[in-house]
């Protein structure tokens, strides 16, 4: 549950942060622990990165695939859909997906691929990804033959991220390769990569919230360690603050010290 408010980023300030990451970006997320069809201004948004050839990627629940916002994303030329699908039943789906409707999902899913052949387009690429848990991981075969017949373009199999060790509702896999954890000795899950003085994240990336605020990564997720708001400050004071210069020290010698960085496997 996060902590902050929610809320939509307006284009103004979306093309502030645009144009003053322009000079370095190539690979533009838009979505940072939120839907991103919730924003009316998507498709303008995609378009204008497509002006300045940016590859865009968006992560969706799937459920605002209908004909009107397939078509947006088509004629946006939007380069990658990621579609969360984590169960090849409703019953196996809405265990996670509370709410969800998995019928729903996969007939946008269908739709999209007929109206992106139709146009000739070969955008959006259309990727499937499924965080494996205890509970969904008898359906990966079933996934793979359901995507095979939708004609995705591609299948993630993710591997979630737990805060609460102890949902016997929803546990991690118990396929090694599908799961960030082990079992300790007093059967306790611990993540299974050692926390490393390094992360390419910090020299690489940039995020920013709805509202503007700036953080070291996407797993700060209730922006706890913000160096300020881009309304009040260019990009590139942003990205050589003190506060920013401070945690990247703090990363390179001593990681476990931050909170965020403990259940990553970066």
């Amino acid at each position: 549950m996060l902590k902050r408010k929610g809320g939509n980023l307006h284009f103004e300030l979306y093309k502030k942060i645009l144009k003053e990451a322009k000079p370095e970006i190539g690979w533009l997320n838009l979505y940072f622990q939120g839907e991103p069809f919730l924003n009316s201004e998507l498709s303008e948004m995609i378009k204008e990165a497509k002006k300045l050839k940016i590859f865009t990627c968006i992560s969706t629940n799937g459920h605002f695939l209908d004909a009107e916002n397939c078509q947006k994303l088509i004629d946006s030329k939007l380069s990658e859909l990621i579609i969360s699908i984590d169960g090849a039943s409703s019953l196996t789906y809405s265990k996670y997906r509370k709410g969800g409707d998995l019928k729903k999902v996969q007939d946008g899913v269908f739709q999209l691929i007929e109206k992106r052949k139709k146009s000739g387009s070969i955008f959006p690429f259309v990727s499937v990804q499924f965080l494996v848990f205890k509970h969904n991981q008898h359906e990966i075969p079933q996934i793979i033959k359901w995507c095979k017949t939708a004609k995705v373009d591609r299948l993630i199999f993710k591997s979630a991220q737990f805060y609460n060790f102890y949902n016997e509702d929803i546990e991690p896999p118990d396929i090694e390769k599908y799961s960030r954890y082990f079992k300790n000795k007093e059967g306790k899950l611990e993540i299974k990569k050692l926390t490393k003085n390094h992360c390419f994240k910090l020299w690489s990336s940039a995020v920013f919230s709805w509202d503007g605020e700036f953080v070291p990564c996407c797993y700060d997720k209730d922006l706890e360690h913000s160096a300020g708001n881009i309304s009040d400050n260019s990009l590139i004071q942003l990205w050589k603050s003190d506060k920013m210069h401070r945690f990247r020290d703090i990363i390179i010698k001593n990681k476990t010290l931050v909170k965020i960085c403990n259940n990553c496997p970066e």
